[in-house]
């Protein structure tokens, strides 16, 4: 009976154990697919941010090119 106690209290063991680094390997996927979206997401900002500074050079441009047309 004790063996079977020891026995049973080793698989318990184990499978705690599997649960634990099944557990932190998702939380270090999620943690890569945060990190991945946030890159992601200032990417883009900084893109907009750029096009927005294309847009006003361009209209700048534009209203002197009017200035010195008229």
């Amino acid at each position: 009976m004790e063996e079977y106690k020891a026995k049973l209290a080793e698989k318990r063991r184990e499978a705690r154990e599997k649960a634990d680094r099944e557990a932190e390997e998702e939380r270090r996927r999620q943690e890569e697919l945060r990190l991945a979206e946030e890159e992601k997401q200032r990417e883009e900002d900084k893109r907009q941010r750029l096009f927005e500074i294309e847009q006003e050079r361009l209209m700048e441009e534009a209203r002197k090119a009017e200035q010195v047309r008229v």
